[in-house]
């Protein structure tokens, strides 16, 4: 996952959210089994080469007597039979002619070579065949992917060895902790507001505009966590009723007041129906209000059936409006239908509606009266009155008016660019910006002045990618942009 970003509050203060690695015991374990298995697999081949080159070379008669540092064969003068009828030191003075070493636990009593390799013929073969079926368990030869792959045990092997490189089967393990970072543009200092665990995914949006506070969904907690930015005081709200289950829930977008926050939450009813509900949060209180219901349409995949749905809405002086949009593919599979469900007076109206491969949008009228549905492809709009729940011949309806950036726009170029283009609205590019390759996470505040992007950096092999002339690899960085020249630059 890559890091959040979110500029907010006057002066206006980088937040970021950075993954930290908290695996349990057991996944961390299992991440590493492979690594524990090559390593138990060596050090056993390495010990029993051992032992049976140290046997071989030190040939013994069965029930003789032998020095136990140099193998020497020793005579009754060194050695007398004690009460238990074994050979012990025959005196104070008495050791080893050969290497002139007193032996603390005394002779060795000689036994046949296939007795002394008995144990470890019988041990070491089980090891190491456990061994290599945990590796051949774990490990698979390495496929190149879009979304990349870490390979065993370096990262980078697959510039080496190609496709003959291993990598894990298992997944990447998941990060459940989240680091909270306040960083200043200007100075670039950054303070850390503590670590939050047990967060569970779900959206970026988790910073008020007025950067008083951080809202984050704990969907692993069924809790919605609160930091005050100013103090670093925390409170959790639960977001499940008592007879709710399977809860989840993220921001969808912050309200006009600077400070609420509309949340998407979906949970299972006790009769098994999947419900969407968007809740209205006021974080300074904690108080929630049920802005909207609908039940879930069921999602398998698969042409005919749905995605999960989400709400789309818009704030009015007295009220908020919402329409609750889901996506089918055709059962032809060409094409795409949306679903359009929204309260019009006290009834509930759905519509569905055919787009050219799925390039549709949602919106509303200036006054709010009207939702807009528009298809990008087939170049149309369709319009609904919001109160009637009827469709209207309006084409010329005029949209919203959302807030626009007064400084320069930044906007996702492709892999490993964001393009920066003029003030006041213009088309023209005046500036790159470099960006991870992986990455499409943006940030710039309002007056276009700083910008913000996750970058990569190379980062050394470790000794065993150095003895293999591995390259460096990418790591991430967090990368800030003043753009006030180009600000002054505008005649």
């Amino acid at each position: 996952m890559e890091p959040g970003l979110a500029f907010s509050g006057s002066p206006p203060m980088l937040y970021v959210l950075e993954p930290v690695w908290n695996a349990t015991w057991g996944k961390w374990f299992l991440w590493h089994l492979p690594s524990f298995g090559a390593a138990v697999l060596l050090m056993t081949l390495a010990l029993t080469v051992w032992w049976i080159r140290r046997v071989w070379v030190r040939p013994r008669v069965a029930g003789q007597m032998y020095c136990r540092g140099c193998n020497h064969q020793l005579a009754r003068p060194q050695l007398k039979l004690n009460e238990k009828k074994r050979a012990v030191w025959a005196d104070a003075e008495s050791k080893c002619p050969e290497c002139g070493v007193r032996h603390k636990r005394g002779p060795v009593r000689g036994r046949a070579r296939w007795v002394r390799l008995l144990i470890p013929a019988l041990v070491a073969p089980v090891v190491m065949f456990v061994c290599a079926l945990v590796l051949v368990a774990t490990l698979k030869f390495f496929i190149a992917s879009p979304w990349g792959g870490t390979t065993w045990p370096v990262m980078g092997m697959e510039k080496a060895f190609g496709s003959w490189a291993l990598e894990r089967r298992a997944g990447a393990l998941f990060s459940q902790s989240l680091r909270l970072l306040k960083v200043d543009p200007e100075t670039g200092k950054a303070d850390s507001l503590g670590i939050i665990d047990k967060w569970g995914g779900g959206g970026l949006e988790f910073v008020t505009p007025s950067g008083e506070f951080v809202v984050i969904a704990m969907n692993l907690e069924d809790e919605l966590l609160v930091i005050d930015t100013r103090s670093g005081d925390r409170k959790s709200y639960s977001i499940a009723e008592s007879d709710q289950e399977a809860v989840s829930a993220y921001v969808l977008q912050f309200g006009r007041d600077g400070n609420s926050a509309f949340i998407n939450r979906n949970f299972v009813e006790p009769s098994g129906k999947v419900m969407n509900e968007l809740v209205k949060f006021e974080p300074r209180s904690g108080r929630m209000e049920v802005v909207g219901t609908v039940e879930e349409f069921p999602a398998f995949g698969g042409p005919g059936t749905h995605t999960n749905g989400h709400f789309e809405l818009m704030e009015l002086p007295d009220r908020v409006i919402w329409v609750h949009v889901t996506s089918r593919t055709n059962t032809s599979g060409r094409g795409e239908e949306i679903v359009l469900r929204w309260m019009a007076g006290r009834m509930l109206t759905e519509w569905t509606e055919t787009t050219a491969n799925g390039s549709f949008s949602v919106d509303f009228s200036a006054d709010g009266s009207r939702c807009l549905v528009n298809d990008f492809v087939a170049g149309s709009t369709v319009v609904f009155d919001m109160e009637s729940g009827q469709k209207v011949d309006a084409p010329a309806t005029k949209r919203r008016e959302r807030p626009e950036p007064w400084g320069p726009r930044i906007g996702y170029a492709g892999p490993g660019r964001a393009e920066v283009r003029a003030i006041g609205g213009g088309r023209d590019v005046v500036g790159s910006l470099a960006i991870s390759n992986t990455g499409m996470t943006l940030a710039a505040t309002d007056d276009g002045r700083f910008a913000a992007a996750i970058g990569d950096r190379d980062v050394p092999p470790s000794w065993l990618g150095w003895l293999l002339g591995l390259p460096p690899t990418k790591g991430a960085e967090l990368r800030i942009w003043d753009l006030q020249k180009l600000i002054d630059s505008k005649p």
